[in-house]
């Protein structure tokens, strides 16, 4: 029984590196916080650490700011997995340049949800003509960085 737990836990193990590499490992994400009880065989201690990552962030956050090209925005995220992969949606909004559109993205970085989730706010907002050659040029060029 103590063999298949530790093949198990092996397994998982192997299954979340796998799928979350190329990814920003934030602090919070479940593959670094199970990863000691893995190590040490406690596959108990891995899985409720990441059920409880899971429901931790199942929900949007509190809206944060963020200044963007001088423009202010607020964005929310949340984690989730899809599939087998931890992933990070982002919502993101900048009123005061695109009122009412919303920036979605869902990527396994947060930070890389983020600046899709501005890509996809520029996209949609850009035919709005809200946004000045100034603002347009500047958005343009961190769209592709």
């Amino acid at each position: 029984m103590q063999l298949s737990i530790i093949v198990l836990g092996s397994f998982l193990a192997i299954i979340l590196v796998c799928n979350s590499y190329g990814a920003d490992l934030a602090k919070d994400h479940p593959l670094k916080r199970c990863g000691l009880a893995l190590s040490e065989g406690n596959l108990q201690d891995c899985v409720s650490e990441v059920v409880n990552r899971f429901h931790e962030h199942q929900d949007w956050s509190n809206a944060k700011r963020l200044t963007h090209c001088g423009t202010v925005c607020q964005y929310e995220q949340k984690g989730r997995f899809l599939g087998w992969e931890w992933v990070w949606d982002t919502r993101i909004r900048c009123e005061s340049k695109a009122p009412g559109i919303v920036g979605e993205a869902t990527k396994k970085s947060r930070n890389g949800a983020k600046h899709w989730a501005l890509v996809d706010l520029y996209t949609k907002a850009k035919p709005t003509g809200r946004f000045s050659a100034e603002d347009m040029e500047c958005w343009e060029k961190k769209k592709n960085n």
